[in-house]
């Protein structure tokens, strides 16, 4: 099939005939119409002269693909992220539009454009997700990695609520040691561990992380000892994890957060997370979340989203970012989808 001519006239790009603007914006829903005239925007030119779909003129000769995406990049920064995501989605046989620099729409789904080498932040993730004008939509990321390989994520807002009623009320004492707090009363902490799943039993008594000790400090379930017998109170035991664990405060409000939704919560060690969550006890399921901990404002970079997408996708369990944004905690879900 013949390419459609479309002229080059004060830096616009249009087509004419009537046939021209069926086949494009009437089939494919590329363009805009005005006045019986289709306006191109200047990525969308590009994907047509790419396609062999149209010819580019202007006054006196034909301008070739080069020079049209040279001029169409010319200040744009995102311009090529943007138009490998449009092609590739296009080629699977989608309509997208261009919102903006950043942003396309495709039907119910804004796909937001970002390069591997992009910077981002949990607080520019969560506006995503905010947007008042876009509320009803569902969002993805569109990545662009160093080779020009793209990659889809589902991001939205997440609010994780477990089915824990069963709430530890006895009060035990522990020992403080560098790493963790052991306790030896057996008969109350199998029911710590029975009721909420806290620590990890060895045969003569429990072992709580030191997290899972300063929450229940604060719930004054716990009284702390050193192994000399003396007494540390929770302003002495926050002094300790300020000076040898200050990671440990940082994660806290997280931690203390996820309790409150009547969750699990235990280490994600060994999946490369803060914590893994279960809606119930580990006897009735696997851990459903795996949730990282970051600053709002801290830059991400995209290999850390990708890993995280990439285990919690690999272990059957859902990613989350979990961020203090202000007095409020913030859960980013992200997921790895095939359009």
């Amino acid at each position: 099939m013949k390419p459609i001519i479309a002229k080059l006239v004060d830096d616009k790009i249009v087509i004419s005939k009537p046939k021209g603007i069926g086949r494009i914006h009437s089939k494919s829903r590329i363009g805009k119409l005005v006045d019986n005239k289709l306006y191109l925007q200047p990525l969308e030119a590009v994907f047509l002269l790419e396609e062999e779909k149209i010819k580019l003129i202007d006054d006196t000769r034909e301008i070739t693909f080069e020079e049209l995406f040279k001029k169409a990049a010319d200040g744009k920064n995102n311009f090529e992220t943007q138009y490998l995501i449009y092609r590739n989605l296009r080629n699977r046989g989608y309509q997208p539009t261009i919102i903006d620099q950043q942003t396309l729409s495709l039907n119910k789904n804004l796909v937001f454009t970002f390069a591997e080498t992009d910077a981002t932040t949990a607080f520019k993730l969560e506006k995503l997700c905010e947007d008042i004008n876009y509320k009803e939509l569902n969002n993805w990321i569109g990545l662009v990695d160093e080779e020009g390989d793209i990659t889809y994520y589902d991001i939205s807002l997440k609010e994780p609520i477990g089915e824990i009623s069963n709430r530890t009320t006895i009060e035990v004492e522990g020992v403080l040691l560098n790493n963790r707090v052991i306790l030896f009363d057996q008969d109350k902490l199998m029911q710590l561990h029975r009721n909420e799943f806290y620590g990890k039993p060895f045969k003569k008594g429990l072992q709580l992380s030191l997290i899972e000790a300063f929450y229940l400090m604060k719930q004054k379930l716990l009284t702390i000892i050193k192994p000399s017998g003396e007494e540390v109170d929770i302003s002495l035991f926050k002094e300790f994890l300020e000076k040898k664990h200050p990671e440990i405060l940082f994660r806290y409000p997280i931690y203390e957060n996820l309790k409150k939704r009547a969750l699990i919560v235990k280490t994600g060690f060994k999946f490369g997370t803060h914590f893994r969550a279960y809606t119930n006890l580990p006897n009735y399921t696997h851990a459903e979340y795996l949730i990282h901990v970051i600053e709002p404002t801290r830059e991400i970079d995209w290999s850390e989203i990708s890993r995280g997408i990439r285990m919690a996708h690999a272990v059957r369990k859902t990613f989350l970012f979990a961020f203090k944004n202000k007095n409020k905690i913030i859960y980013l879900k992200l997921s790895r989808i095939r359009p």
